[in-house]
């Protein structure tokens, strides 16, 4: 993967590449203590919990689109200006120990489990559209 030109040794690459950030994010919260899941995040308005549940939220949403199932969060269209918070309602009261079984399911299926970069490689005979890349 390059800055400027993208992805350059095939999908399995990006796939290796979104399960190790994946990773990382999971030992990352699995180390925060039930008072820093509360802390304010860098984002206004935002918990620390909050942030860790609309990565959960975001990554549910794309692996769904791609596998061309329903999103979870409904169908309306995308508007960054509300649609964060109303996921962020529609999760509220989630417990931390229930947003990282979450995050640890899409660590193992929101990679190898749905068809997502495979897919796309496969719709363009295996070179990965260059209109996805930077």
């Amino acid at each position: 993967m390059r800055e400027r030109t993208g992805l350059d040794r095939g999908p399995e690459a990006l796939q290796q590449a979104m399960a190790l950030l994946r990773a990382r994010f999971i030992d990352l919260l699995a180390q925060l203590s039930e008072a820093k899941w509360e802390r304010p995040s860098r984002c206004a308005a935002w918990s620390v919990h909050d942030v860790a549940r609309h990565v959960r939220d975001c990554a549910l949403t794309h692996t769904a689109l791609l596998a061309h199932r329903p999103p979870p969060l409904g169908k309306a269209p995308f508007d960054p200006r509300s649609s964060p918070f109303e996921w962020l309602r529609h999760s509220a009261g989630t417990p931390t120990t229930q947003t990282m079984d979450d995050q640890g399911a899409l660590g193992l299926t929101g990679t190898a489990g749905y068809p997502t970069i495979g897919m796309l490689a496969g719709l363009t005979g295996g070179a990965f559209p260059n209109r996805l890349r930077p």
